[in-house]
């Protein structure tokens, strides 16, 4: 298992650390391109482990100069941990087209009176989405929609669920949005719905507020605003999984940003039926047990 910090700073707080990171031999991930004409600043994001000496110099100078810069942190893990681990997450690796109609999904696709009735938040999905058309899978045959992150799924990937008997799975039709007519199904394709929720994660597991929310979110207080998990892995008591499926969602709305949603725990039996299909698109990253 392997930590990465993603760092984020400006173009101008970049050119105070320019020697240091020249001399270390830090190379930009990404670079962001600012407007200086409308009041925005280029950023540039690097990817460094957080046990490489590199890192360690990097943050310890940006602390001595008083520089303020985004961090993320991600855990990789190694095939032999994912194949041995009994409940991983599931990621999507890539995502595809909006909820519709965009300015108004919520409205057409969640119970309104689920959730934060202040900023929104939480909201539960009781009806299809709707696309404007076909997502583009490529080699996957799974993806996700961007905000809201649900997995979109191929009839082949339904079908090799179903014949497995996995549970805790359902598949709804994704329709295609028109203003006005009939809003059908689009063939070949589902959302891959997981309605059970598992019990609220162990104690140990290590949460950290988002700290750039929109203040409109940032002040409210229904607590289910974005989180990420910067270097921690899902923690579970034993007991919390007496129940589980091998699809279910955490009781916890989980983001690194101002949209949170329930992250998929999925058992072996999920991973290994991906891995034995060459089921392309998804990633796995194993939670923790207390027995």
């Amino acid at each position: 298992m392997k930590i990465i910090a993603q760092i984020g700073i400006t173009d101008q707080e970049w050119e105070k650390l320019r020697p240091t990171i020249e001399s270390s031999n830090i190379f930009p991930t990404k670079i962001f391109s600012g407007t200086p004409s409308h009041g925005t600043l280029g950023l540039v994001q690097f990817r460094l482990p957080v046990d490489d000496e590199r890192y360690i110099l990097l943050k310890k100078e940006m602390v001595e100069k008083g520089i303020r810069n985004n961090e993320k942190k991600e855990i990789r893990f190694d095939p032999q941990e994912i194949e041995e681990a009994e409940y991983s997450i599931l990621f999507q690796k890539s995502m595809w087209g909006y909820p519709q109609p965009e300015d108004d999904y919520q409205n057409e696709s969640y119970d309104l009176s689920s959730g934060c009735q202040r900023c929104r938040q939480g909201l539960k999905q009781n009806k299809p989405f709707m696309l404007s058309g076909k997502p583009k899978f490529g080699r996957n045959d799974i993806t996700a929609l961007f905000w809201i992150y649900e997995s979109i799924i191929t009839e082949k990937l339904k079908d090799l669920i179903e014949n497995e008997g996995l549970t805790g799975a359902e598949f709804w039709p994704v329709l295609r949005y028109r203003k006005t007519g009939q809003r059908l199904p689009i063939p070949g394709i589902y959302q891959l719905y997981v309605r059970g929720e598992l019990p609220p994660v162990s104690p140990k597991t290590q949460f950290e507020w988002v700290s750039d929310l929109p203040k409109e979110i940032q002040s409210c207080g229904c607590n289910i605003i974005g989180r990420n998990l910067p270097a921690a892995q899902l923690v579970y008591d034993r007991v919390s999984l007496r129940d589980a499926k091998d699809f279910n969602r955490t009781f916890e709305f989980i983001g690194g940003g101002p949209g949170s949603q329930q992250w998929k725990v999925v058992s072996n039996r999920v991973y290994r039926l991906f891995k034995k299909n060459a089921i392309r698109g998804a990633d796995f990253r194993p939670i923790v047990i207390n027995d």
